[in-house]
Protein backbone atom coordinates (compact mmCIF):
# COMPACT_ATOMS: atom_id res chain seq x y z
CA UNK A 1 0.00 0.00 0.00
CA UNK A 2 1.06 3.56 -0.70
CA UNK A 3 0.65 6.44 1.76
CA UNK A 4 -0.73 9.77 0.50
CA UNK A 5 -1.82 13.04 2.13
CA UNK A 6 -4.63 15.23 0.77
CA UNK A 7 -4.27 18.98 1.24
CA UNK A 8 -7.68 20.66 0.91
CA UNK A 9 -6.33 24.21 0.97
CA UNK A 10 -4.10 23.65 -2.07
CA UNK A 11 -6.30 20.91 -3.61
CA UNK A 12 -3.37 18.50 -3.86
CA UNK A 13 -2.89 14.80 -3.20
CA UNK A 14 0.77 14.11 -2.38
CA UNK A 15 2.68 10.83 -2.09
CA UNK A 16 4.45 10.76 1.28
CA UNK A 17 8.22 11.12 1.17
CA UNK A 18 8.28 12.38 -2.42
CA UNK A 19 7.63 15.54 -4.42
CA UNK A 20 4.83 13.77 -6.30
CA UNK A 21 1.58 15.74 -6.01
CA UNK A 22 -1.50 15.72 -8.21
CA UNK A 23 -4.49 18.08 -8.44
CA UNK A 24 -7.41 16.78 -6.36
CA UNK A 25 -10.66 17.91 -4.79
CA UNK A 26 -13.07 16.42 -2.30
CA UNK A 27 -16.80 16.78 -1.72
CA UNK A 28 -19.57 18.48 -3.65
CA UNK A 29 -18.88 21.94 -5.11
CA UNK A 30 -19.33 24.64 -2.47
CA UNK A 31 -19.44 22.24 0.49
CA UNK A 32 -16.88 22.96 3.22
CA UNK A 33 -18.26 21.05 6.24
CA UNK A 34 -16.20 17.85 6.53
CA UNK A 35 -18.76 16.34 8.92
CA UNK A 36 -21.45 16.20 6.17
CA UNK A 37 -21.75 12.64 4.89
CA UNK A 38 -21.96 12.27 1.08
CA UNK A 39 -21.55 16.04 0.57
CA UNK A 40 -18.68 17.55 2.52
CA UNK A 41 -14.99 17.11 1.81
CA UNK A 42 -13.04 14.21 3.26
CA UNK A 43 -12.03 14.81 6.90
CA UNK A 44 -8.51 16.05 7.57
CA UNK A 45 -5.88 13.41 8.15
CA UNK A 46 -3.69 10.77 6.64
CA UNK A 47 -4.96 7.91 4.50
CA UNK A 48 -3.52 4.80 2.92
CA UNK A 49 -4.41 4.03 -0.68
CA UNK A 50 -5.79 0.48 -0.79
CA UNK A 51 -5.85 -2.06 -3.60
CA UNK A 52 -7.83 -1.09 -6.74
CA UNK A 53 -11.56 -1.86 -6.75
CA UNK A 54 -12.18 -1.40 -10.45
CA UNK A 55 -11.09 0.99 -13.15
CA UNK A 56 -9.70 4.15 -11.54
CA UNK A 57 -11.17 3.45 -8.07
CA UNK A 58 -9.21 2.83 -4.86
CA UNK A 59 -10.36 2.71 -1.21
CA UNK A 60 -8.89 5.30 1.15
CA UNK A 61 -8.04 3.74 4.50
CA UNK A 62 -7.95 6.39 7.26
CA UNK A 63 -5.15 6.49 9.80
CA UNK A 64 -6.37 5.44 13.25
CA UNK A 65 -5.51 8.91 14.59
CA UNK A 66 -7.95 10.65 12.19
CA UNK A 67 -11.28 12.02 13.44
CA UNK A 68 -13.60 10.66 10.74
CA UNK A 69 -16.80 12.27 12.14
CA UNK A 70 -18.64 8.91 11.92
CA UNK A 71 -18.03 8.81 8.16
CA UNK A 72 -16.54 5.91 6.21
CA UNK A 73 -16.15 4.24 2.80
CA UNK A 74 -13.93 6.93 1.29
CA UNK A 75 -12.43 6.32 -2.11
CA UNK A 76 -10.34 8.00 -4.72
CA UNK A 77 -11.61 7.78 -8.27
CA UNK A 78 -11.38 9.34 -11.69
CA UNK A 79 -13.31 12.48 -12.57
CA UNK A 80 -15.41 13.67 -15.47
CA UNK A 81 -15.00 16.67 -17.78
CA UNK A 82 -17.16 18.90 -15.53
CA UNK A 83 -15.04 18.18 -12.45
CA UNK A 84 -18.07 17.26 -10.31
CA UNK A 85 -17.91 13.48 -9.90
CA UNK A 86 -17.51 13.54 -6.08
Amino acid sequence: MTHWTFFKSSEQLCKTGTNQCRPAYSGQPGETDQTKKNKGPIPDGDFTLGEPKGKMKFPLIPDKSNNMHERDAFQIHGDNGRGDKS
